[in-house]
């Protein structure tokens, strides 16, 4: 799904119907995912869209104009791309491979001088500080 509050609640239908008919391997891909959003009131936070849903999130999609670029001219997206790196992640999850959840920026480390903007990027609108203390999930 994308993260729009249509497309989660149209996510949320074709899931129950998909149980309905005994498909209980479901799996979320959140696609065009774009941190921006969160500040727009649309939708809270990757943690609503999931509950919404209703399926074990298995990754999220960057929004990146790679894949545009690249479905536009038939070509591969390129391996430098935050995009590439969602998919390769999400692959090797399907695949059994134990994969961290946590995509901040494509061959970025985190360090003790990132890590609040990392934390910042990957749960938006919470900042580390909050979530020391005990104020946020």
């Amino acid at each position: 799904t994308t993260p729009d509050p249509i497309c989660v609640r149209d996510g949320r239908l074709m899931s129950d119907e998909f149980y309905k008919r005994q498909n209980k391997k479901q799996r979320l891909i959140i696609n065009k995912m774009n941190r921006k959003i969160f500040g727009e009131e649309l939708v809270s936070d990757l943690d609503e869209i999931i509950d919404t849903v209703g399926v074990q999130l298995i990754g999220v999609i960057p929004d990146d104009d790679n894949v545009t670029i690249s479905t536009g001219k038939g070509s591969p997206i390129p391996s430098q791309s935050d995009a590439f790196h969602a998919f390769d992640a999400i692959t090797r999850r399907i695949n059994g491979e134990d994969v961290p959840s946590a995509f901040f920026y494509q061959n970025q480390t985190v360090t003790a001088d990132n890590v609040e903007e990392m934390f910042e990027h990957y749960y938006a609108g919470k900042t580390l500080a909050d979530y020391i203390a005990g104020e946020a999930e």
